[in-house]
C-alpha cells in the first residue's frame, strides 16, 4: 500500500491542483499495471481472478472522477488538508491491523 506515503510526497514536493492529480494519477496507473502484469505471470494466476481483478477497476475509476470534480470544487488548502487526513486514516488503519490482527 504505497499510495499514501506517495501522495505525502507529492504534496511535499508542493503539487497543487491538477498536477497533484495528475502525478498521483500516473502513479495508480503504472502501479496497477505492474501488479497486473507479475499476477498475469504467476501460474496461480486465472480468469476468474482476472475478472475480479478488472472488477474492482471500476470503483477506482469512479473514485477518480469525483476526486477530480472535488479537486476543482474544494480551494487548494482543503483540498490538502483532506489528503492528508486521508493518509493519516491509512496509517492509523495500518498500525490497527498489525496491532490486533
Amino acid at each position: 500500500m504505497p499510495g499514501p506515503l506517495v501522495f505525502t510526497f507529492l504534496l511535499a514536493k508542493g503539487l497543487r491542483g491538477k498536477t497533484f492529480t495528475k502525478e498521483a494519477s500516473m502513479f495508480l496507473v503504472v502501479s496497477t499495471l505492474l501488479l497486473a502484469a507479475t499476477l498475469a505471470s504467476s501460474q496461480r494466476f486465472d480468469v476468474r481472478d482476472l475478472a475480479i481483478s478488472a472488477g474492482a477497476v471500476a470503483p477506482v475509476a469512479v473514485g477518480m472522477v469525483i476526486g477530480q470534480r472535488l479537486r476543482d470544487a474544494v480551494p487548494a488548502l482543503i483540498f490538502r488538508r483532506l489528503v492528508l487526513i486521508v493518509v493519516l486514516a491509512s496509517g492509523i488503519e495500518l498500525v490497527r491491523k498489525a496491532i490486533f490482527s
